[in-house]
């Protein structure tokens, strides 16, 4: 085996333990929530486009950093959140394993342990507690990123 074909072969197998991983998490924090996995390659082209269209968004909301809170927002959009067939669901581990593909209706049923999946209320970065959900051809999304004082919620679509 080459070294070139022994480094793809070792970063595969770094994939495969990641996502093993998360899966892990995702039954024990999420026991309910019924998913898959985009591909790692269609989840980053998606991201490319994504964060595009967030950077020309125009903030809606801004307010302090707080589970409760940003349900409350959420159910704003409620109605319309779950009339989408299915939402994507991007994580810090995305561009390595692939978005989470969620049922919209499970996924809003199971909103709380989501926020608890990604760990909404840690604040280390931009993404790390974010909460990114939109479909697929990116007609809608909800967004709530963390800045450095409060979360900006971005929405469109709904």
């Amino acid at each position: 085996m080459q070294k070139n074909d022994r480094q793809k072969t070792i970063a595969e197998l770094k994939r495969k333990i990641r996502k093993d991983e998360i899966e892990k998490r995702l039954l024990k924090v999420c026991p309910n929530l019924e998913y898959r996995f985009l591909n790692r390659e269609d989840t980053n082209e998606l991201e490319r486009v994504l964060w595009d269209k967030i950077n020309r968004t125009d903030i809606q909301r801004s307010f302090p950093t707080n589970k409760h809170k940003a349900i409350q927002h959420l159910n704003k959009i409620k109605e319309e959140w779950i009339l989408c067939e299915e939402l994507l669901l991007i994580h810090e581990e995305s561009s390595v394993v692939g978005a989470l593909i969620l049922n919209a209706k499970n996924a809003w049923e199971n909103i709380n342990e989501i926020l608890d999946f990604i760990s909404y209320e840690k604040r280390e970065s931009i993404l790390t507690g974010g909460l990114i959900l939109v479909s697929r051809d990116l007609e809608c999304g909800v967004c709530i990123l963390h800045d450095e004082y409060d979360d900006s919620l971005i929405s469109w679509g709904f």
